[in-house]
């Protein structure tokens, strides 16, 4: 895999042709890539070295049935991605999803105030204190370091507020 300089659309097709996917693709795709490879990309990674480039351009994918659709990323938080719960999953691919996150002691509202700044620009986070989730949608790879930091500060003791000697 070596692309200097080439039409967005061609290197979709490329890979299209690599894995056997149906591409749609929409009008706002437009660009020019440049991807180097010194080495051989094995098959069973291609699609995913496809989806970081697509990030990299602010574009991502959208599963539709037996079709691919690729949007630009601010699109993509309206289209039907993937939706799925907090536990682990196995990946940490550049394709946008949704999450529900849930929380056991720290209020969603302290969690979203934290993770909104650690957000892609094209994401979305949504507090819902009754029930003690976010929904999150944004790129797989950053929710995972999203889930990683909930597990870090999703501790007894989260919600209690801290006092200041002296007041």
């Amino acid at each position: 895999m070596d692309f200097q300089d080439v039409d967005i659309h061609d290197f979709i097709r490329y890979v299209g042709e690599m894995t056997g996917k149906n591409f749609i693709v929409g009008p706002n795709v437009k660009g020019r890539i440049t991807l180097v490879f010194p080495n051989m990309v094995p098959m069973e990674e291609v699609f995913s070295v496809f989806l970081s480039v697509l990030e990299v351009h602010g574009y991502t994918t959208v599963e539709a049935g037996s079709v691919v659709k690729i949007v630009p990323s601010t699109a993509a938080r309206s289209k039907g991605v993937e939706t799925g719960f907090m536990e682990k999953s196995g990946t940490a691919e550049d394709k946008f999803v949704t999450k529900v996150l849930y929380l056991n002691y720290l209020s969603s509202d302290d969690a979203k105030t934290m993770l909104t700044p650690l957000m892609s620009k094209d994401s979305s986070i949504v507090s819902h204190p009754r029930s003690g989730t976010l929904i999150v949608t944004d790129y797989l790879s950053n929710i995972e370091r999203l889930r990683r930091i909930i597990e870090a500060m999703d501790v007894p003791g989260s919600r209690e507020e801290i006092s200041v000697i002296g007041d």
